[in-house]
């Protein structure tokens, strides 16, 4: 069965990362890497592109904290712009 890696601690994906970032430079095929630790070997191939592409090395495989909701964003930008339905018509204008 598949592990589910959501499901799953953040630490704890994070040390399965680097430990499979570290097998595979290693020589050992991505495939063998995924089946030890149950996962799809998708997974493993994600993390082999994330290692090589960005050059960073482990820092990359580590998780990053998330950037918070839409709602926060909007809160924070304080009142810019007209706000829908704030918008009056005006008077008409008589000759």
């Amino acid at each position: 069965m598949k592990r589910d890696g959501r499901a799953l601690a953040h630490n704890t994906l994070e040390e399965m990362r680097i430990l499979a970032a570290k097998r595979m430079t290693e020589s050992e095929h991505p495939e063998a890497v995924a089946a030890s630790f149950g996962m799809n070997r998708s997974w493993t191939y994600k993390i082999r592109a994330q290692a090589r592409g960005r050059g960073h090395g482990a820092r990359v495989l580590r998780s990053t904290k998330g950037h918070g909701t839409a709602t926060q964003a909007d809160e924070t930008a304080g009142n810019q712009g007209v706000a829908l339905g704030s918008w009056q018509e005006p008077d008409a204008i008589r000759i």
